[in-house]
């Protein structure tokens, strides 16, 4: 997950290095495997003014600006339309390298010289097309470089997180995270929505049809939406997360699913039948054009999200092309649920669509913020697209999931096996800078309560562990366990496996070591007898493919297939062996039986 430094620092007041950040993460169990510095290639990009514009004398499409940059004045020929005098702008002196390349150079255009250039948000790369030069907000500082004026200057953090660690594939949860690294405080972004007289229950309603599948599904309308490009600010964070910004309302999603980890979609609500939304199970052999273009052949066990004629997402997955948000788009239905995280996986794998929503879906998702997340983004397209927020919010939840157990806690035992002195006090500190709510048990236990959004603290050892990470791996001391060693006679034919490996290597063999699990087609090409011993074979229940879906009876299909490999490279003359196990299957309800066997193959000349 990529995370951006100055965004994680609106949310925990911080003030250490991007490199100390990333050392104290990566101590505390959260990998960051890389990092970078971005916006260094707006170095010498200045914040001018605009004093006075006038036509060239020798070109009528051609403008003078004079600029004043907060120091010095200067004189530039510009051919955009769209600035006026007053106007603060992007300002590259000459010298300047600007991102796309292109070195500014003192040049003569049409008998005047320009002594610089007004920079395009296309020439500074911050957008794919623009038809003018770039207009800053007026109240930026003149003189300021470019890159701090608009906070471009920013370091990204590549964190390796495993699967476990649902709750920290955001900015908010690392955020927590840091908040409790360093015991500083930590804030959540404004959630509260102006909402206006319409009632939402004219205009939506939602039918669970699946409610194992999907528990919980939640909606806003949202009306008087204006589809335009999304501020740069946001562009940029989305853009620094690998994330391509498409429009101000499918951006605020994005955007919500990388603050808060809670994916969620908006749909074209005048492409909605009736308003309204149910959520089944498909048809065996449906078809679905998904957002990317590609149709999808459905079955019973992929949800879909679907109004009241036909479906309009996979469930958790990908929208259709049928309802996706456009620029003639003036009204949107926000969905932001909670998904079963084994369907989400099994459908995922097996449509072949990974997204960053299911990614997170197939995690776990913190259900009890499935409604904030929906509030904070009805609030930033109330900001952004100037929409206006129906009154009241749509929540399905029939049956409620119940919240993490309250999980039992000693210190002691948490020292004994951490092999530290860490007071009581502090353990208890610790947690709670966690968000876990402790209350004592009595002398030696406490009773933790934990927190929705940490579903893999589910036993004692899970607390210990926290209390390790946040305590610091580095400040556990490095001892050796004590133990009582007895004396072990080992297996009766060790020393004979020995002697045999002995004697086969002094006669030039090689040792081989092969899979316990074979192929039945490699049972076949033995042309044994049916009713002989090593067609006895066990299956395995979950087998990795159909070559190892079986346990081997016998030591010579290894063999022989080592042999066929080295043949296909020419290396013709082997003498090898292998000491293994082979299984026979006995009575269905006992135990299959195990024999230790020695086989051996020569080939070749002699």
């Amino acid at each position: 997950m990529l995370v951006s430094y100055n965004w994680l620092k609106e949310y925990v007041n911080i003030d250490v290095s991007p490199q100390e950040l990333a050392h104290r993460l990566t101590m505390a169990g959260l990998e960051v495997s890389s990092f970078k510095c971005v916006g260094e290639e707006f170095e010498g990009i200045k914040v001018a003014q605009i004093e006075e514009i006038s036509r060239h004398p020798n070109a009528d499409k051609l403008s003078l600006c004079q600029i004043y940059d907060g120091k010095d004045k200067f004189r530039v020929v510009c051919g955009a339309k769209n600035m006026k005098t007053g106007d603060k702008v992007a300002f590259a002196p000459v010298g300047t390298k600007l991102p796309n390349g292109l070195k500014i150079k003192a040049s003569k255009i049409r008998g005047i010289v320009s002594e610089g250039m007004l920079c395009s948000q296309e020439e500074l790369k911050l957008e794919e097309k623009s038809t003018g030069i770039m207009i800053l907000p007026s109240e930026t500082e003149t003189g300021k470089d470019l890159a701090q004026a608009l906070n471009l200057k920013d370091y990204v953090l590549e964190l390796d997180l495993t699967p476990n660690r649902a709750d920290c594939f955001s900015v908010i949860g690392i955020a927590r995270e840091v908040a409790a690294l360093f015991n500083t405080t930590f804030s959540l972004p404004p959630v509260e929505v102006e909402e206006s007289e319409e009632d939402l229950n004219k205009f939506v309603n939602v039918i669970i049809e699946a409610p194992d599948l999907c528990p919980r599904y939640t909606a806003r309308y949202v009306s008087n939406v204006k589809i335009r490009p999304s501020p740069l600010w946001m562009r940029r964070r989305l853009e620094l997360s690998g994330i391509r910004s498409i429009n101000n309302v499918v951006d605020v999603t994005n955007y919500i699913l990388l603050e808060w980890g809670q994916p969620m979609h908006a749909f074209d609500y005048s492409r909605l039948d009736q308003g309204r939304i149910i959520v089944k199970k498909a048809a065996k052999g449906d078809k679905f054009f998904t957002l990317d273009g590609k149709e999808r052949i459905l079955d019973e066990e992929t949800l879909m999200i679907c109004d009241a004629s036909k479906y309009i997402a996979i469930g958790g997955i990908m929208g259709g092309l049928d309802t996706e948000v456009t620029e003639e788009t003036e009204a949107v239905l926000l969905e932001s649920a909670y998904f079963n995280p084994q369907n989400i996986r099994f459908t995922s794998r097996k449509l072949g669509i990974k997204t960053e929503s299911s990614s997170r879906f197939e995690k776990g998702i913190n259900v009890e913020t499935v409604i904030t997340a929906l509030n904070r983004a009805a609030r930033l397209i109330a900001k952004l697209a100037n929409g206006k927020v129906a009154k009241g919010v749509v929540d399905a939840y029939p049956n409620p999931i119940p919240g993490p157990p309250k999980v039992e806690f000693r210190p002691r035992k948490a020292n004994l096996i951490l092999g530290t002195e860490i007071p009581a006090e502090k353990m208890v500190g610790y947690l709670e800078r966690l968000g876990i709510e402790v209350e004592a048990k009595d002398e030696e236990t406490c009773l933790t309560a934990i927190p929705s959004h940490r579903g893999d603290l589910r036993e004692e050892i899970d607390l210990i562990e926290e209390i390790a990470r946040i305590h610091g791996y580095d400040k556990i001391p490095v001892t050796l366990p004590e133990m009582m060693v007895a004396a072990d006679e080992g297996k009766p034919t060790f020393n004979l496996e020995n002697k045999a490996r002995s004697v086969l290597t002094d006669n030039g063999f090689f040792e081989i070591i092969t899979y316990s699990f074979i192929s039945p087609e490699s049972i076949e090409v033995l042309k044994i007898p049916e009713n002989h011993p090593f067609r006895r074979y066990i299956p395995i229940a979950n087998p990795l493919s159909r070559e190892q879906s079986i346990m081997r009876t016998t030591l010579l299909p290894g063999l022989l297939m080592t042999v066929a490999k080295n043949h296909n490279y020419k290396n013709m003359n082997l003498k090898l062996f292998e000491l293994g196990k082979v299984f026979y299957q006995k009575e269905k309800s006992s135990l299959p039986t195990e024999k230790f066997m020695l086989g051996g193959v020569i080939c070749g000349l002699r």
